[in-house]
């Protein structure tokens, strides 16, 4: 099985179309799912925590199955096309870190949207708390993190139309990987 965690609807909505999921259960976290996948939208932040021991209560993880979240992310490089996909090898939060046995680039979880520096090279806000709370059920060499990249640290939200075509791009990365039953290999895509 492939456990995916997304924060907001806007991007699992390409996932959702793509593998062809339906909707299990509307709360306390929406679940989509089809024969091979669990989709479970988390909201943002440490609520995505509780998103994923909820899911791991109803549907508990086997000894083979995957986790993946994906969504958007701010940048701190300006010189990153908005729409390029990363793979992420290392998720920060305050003094914390996990590490990802992959290739790939920094993100840094916030609790509140940023829109100034920090040390690192992309941000979320839920990346290191799924990490945190799935060490519990699956080795971290059987996790995943991809993001694609929605800003670079703007205050300006994007449109639900932004978010669902970087996610597509997003999604494309992610089909190869799943098709081919492996973690997807480092990335960096622009779109």
């Amino acid at each position: 099985m492939i456990y995916l965690f997304i924060a907001h609807k806007a991007e699992a909505r390409a996932l959702i179309e793509r593998f062809g999921l339906h909707l299990q259960h509307k709360s306390p976290y929406p679940l989509y799912s089809n024969d091979t996948m669990i989709l479970c939208i988390t909201g943002m932040g440490k609520t995505a925590q509780k998103a994923l021991h909820d899911t791991f209560k109803r549907y508990p993880p086997r000894q083979n199955d995957r986790l993946i979240n994906a969504g958007v992310a701010g940048c701190t490089d300006g010189g990153v096309t908005i729409g390029s996909v990363f793979t992420v090898a290392r998720c920060l939060y305050a003094n914390d870190a996990i590490t990802l046995d992959k290739e790939g680039v920094s993100c840094r979880s916030f609790t509140a949207p940023v829109t100034r520096d920090f040390e690192g090279f992309l941000c979320d806000m839920e990346s290191y708390f799924l990490l945190e709370a799935a060490k519990e059920y699956l080795p971290l060499s059987q996790c995943g993190v991809y993001k694609v990249v929605s800003d670079h640290l703007s205050d300006r939200i994007p449109s639900k139309e932004q978010v669902q075509r970087w996610m597509q791009t997003l999604t494309d990365v992610l089909q190869t990987a799943i098709s081919e039953d492996k973690p997807p290999a480092a990335v960096c895509k622009t779109s």
